[in-house]
């Protein structure tokens, strides 16, 4: 059976939604909510914003970061991606030209 939500709710769900910076999948994952049914909210809201602003492009510098040392394995950055992967940035490895 699916829950009926008073205007009200819907209100300021959308509103919460709008103060938060997670994707509106992962959004109504975290509430139990049907994407489909956030969807429809926000479109008789008269919402036209974009459901996440993303930039098109994000650089990641590590020209000044200095060589991984033995046993160093922490990242550098991280990313989560929607749908629960990470990607991870380590820093290289120091190169010895004494091992083979």
């Amino acid at each position: 059976m699916s829950r009926r939500y008073s205007p009200d709710e819907k209100s300021a769900i959308l509103a919460e939604f709008r103060e938060q910076s997670a994707s509106a999948a992962a959004f109504c994952r975290a509430r139990g909510l049907s994407y489909q049914t956030f969807l429809n909210w926000r479109r008789a809201a008269g919402s036209r914003a974009p459901i996440q602003a993303v930039p098109p492009f994000v650089e990641l510098d590590l020209s000044g970061v200095a060589p991984a040392g033995p046993g160093r394995r922490e990242p550098l950055a991280e990313l989560a991606i929607p749908g629960g992967a990470v990607l991870r940035v380590f820093a290289p490895e120091s190169h010895n030209p004494a091992r083979p």
